[in-house]
Order: C-alpha cells, then sequence, then structure tokens
C-alpha cells in the first residue's frame, strides 16, 4: 500500500509542478525585461531588481477578480513575485519611472484547459493567491477537493456537491508551507495546483 501512496503523491507532485511556469522580469536601467510576454494561469511572475536607483512593480490594470500589487524594492537583488490567478490582460509600471521614463510593462494570461469533458472554460481549481486556504472550484459534477504537504500527508478535504457552480472551499488550518491541492472525481484525480501559504 505505501508504495502504491508513494508513487500516487510523486505522480501528483509532478504533475502539479508542470502546470506552472516561473517568468522572471528583470527590473534595471529605467526598464522591464521583458516588457511585455504572455503566460498562463498558475504561472509565477518574478521580479528582480539590479542597480541602486529605487523602482517599484506596481499594478496599474487587471482582470476582475486579479490581486493588484504595489512593491517598492529596496535595493539590488531584492525579488517580489505574483502567482496569476485570473485569465486576461495585466498592465503595470514603476511608480517613479513610469510616466516620465516611460518604464512599464504588461502579460496576458490564458487559462489552461483540464482535459476533462464538460469543465468549464476556466481551469476547476483556482486557489488564491497568496494562499490563504481558500479554493475556488469550477466544476460541473461532485467530487473531492484534497491537500496535501510535500511529503504527502493529507492535511484536509472537502466534498463539493454543488455542479455547473462554482464553489469557494476555505481551509484556515493549515500552517504556513508548501501544498498540493487536488481536484478528484470518484478516484480519478482531475487537476492539481502547487500552492504556497504564507
Amino acid at each position: 500500500m505505501k508504495p502504491l501512496f508513494t508513487f500516487s503523491f510523486l505522480l501528483l507532485l509532478f504533475t502539479a509542478s508542470s502546470y506552472a511556469t516561473i517568468h522572471n522580469v528583470a527590473v534595471s536601467s529605467y526598464q522591464f525585461s521583458p516588457s511585455s510576454f504572455s503566460a498562463e494561469v498558475g504561472d509565477t511572475i518574478i521580479w528582480t531588481v539590479s542597480g541602486s536607483i529605487p523602482h517599484t512593480t506596481t499594478s496599474t490594470e487587471v482582470p476582475i477578480g486579479a490581486n493588484t500589487w504595489d512593491h517598492p524594492f529596496s535595493g539590488s537583488g531584492d525579488t517580489y513575485s505574483y502567482v496569476i490567478t485570473i485569465p486576461g490582460n495585466y498592465n503595470y509600471y514603476c511608480f517613479y519611472h513610469g510616466v516620465s521614463n516611460g518604464m512599464t510593462g504588461s502579460f496576458t494570461a490564458t487559462s489552461t484547459q483540464t482535459g476533462v469533458q464538460n469543465v468549464n472554460q476556466l481551469q476547476a481549481l483556482q486557489p488564491l493567491n497568496p494562499f490563504t486556504g481558500m479554493v475556488r472550484v469550477y466544476y460541473d459534477r461532485p467530487g473531492t477537493v484534497e491537500i496535501f504537504n510535500v511529503l504527502g500527508a493529507k492535511m484536509a478535504e472537502q466534498k463539493i456537491s454543488n455542479t455547473n457552480s462554482v464553489t469557494t472551499i476555505n481551509f484556515p488550518t493549515l500552517p504556513q508551507g508548501v501544498y498540493i491541492v487536488a481536484l478528484m472525481n470518484e478516484g480519478t484525480l482531475v487537476e492539481t495546483r502547487k500552492v504556497v501559504r504564507q
């Protein structure tokens, strides 16, 4: 039984990590590089500043339901990360240099397909990031949302019975850490997401 569980967890971990991409954006010389790119829901954007000139990454336009951001960098090597939770167009700029020097950036996020029939166009699982224990589920049949820690131990589970709707589930007692959120349907893995609770 233990080898089967270990294999299942490793498959789950591989599936979760294969969905997300990290997009690195350099912040230097009054520009974001790249200044424009495409991404997918679940991807992470990491801005890294170099040099001693003060900069920010500040959202100016995000899709409805997406989190805004405003991060002042403290110095060379400082980073800021943002996990995309909603598809659409995102625009941002440097508060200090965006208007005067044209220091702006943008990315377009698309939603990934789950590969399961009759799932809404959005992906089925949308953990709210930064992850606070809230998970939105877009799924058209009953299922189970399960949360595992990085060692494979099941930390929480909740059944969903609403069909053709959005269900929001709260797991408020999870401590800080990295988790795998899995949507199951009758024992079959539908989709996973890797999240970090801060």
